[in-house]
């Protein structure tokens, strides 16, 4: 997988050269991407400070907030049941429950 800031998700397979999954339902710009270990759940930060978690296999997402400035930093605990989430002035850990 790979991550670029813009304006949707794209997950792409260099083995088969090709998107194989894509995410575009978004308004907000994409600042940084976390993959959770299960590899089940996909969270985004965005330029007007959210946090959203897309459910991989469903592709539907929710949005979180609570951070005072852009998402630029996202990290899953190893064992995903923690999410830390930074903004250029605060920290915010989330619990995960899936």
């Amino acid at each position: 997988a790979g991550a670029a800031v813009g304006v949707g998700v794209y997950f792409f397979d260099f083995q088969i050269g090709q998107v194989v999954q894509q995410f575009v339902d978004m308004d907000q710009v994409a600042t940084a991407l976390a993959l959770s270990p299960s590899g089940y759940l996909i969270t985004i930060g965005t330029d007007d400070r959210l946090v959203k978690v897309i459910d991989y296999d469903e592709g539907t997402f929710q949005d979180f907030t609570g951070h005072s400035d852009v998402v630029n930093c996202l990290a899953f605990s190893p064992s995903g049941g923690t999410l830390a989430s930074a903004a250029h002035t605060d920290v915010v850990c989330w619990e995960v429950c899936v």
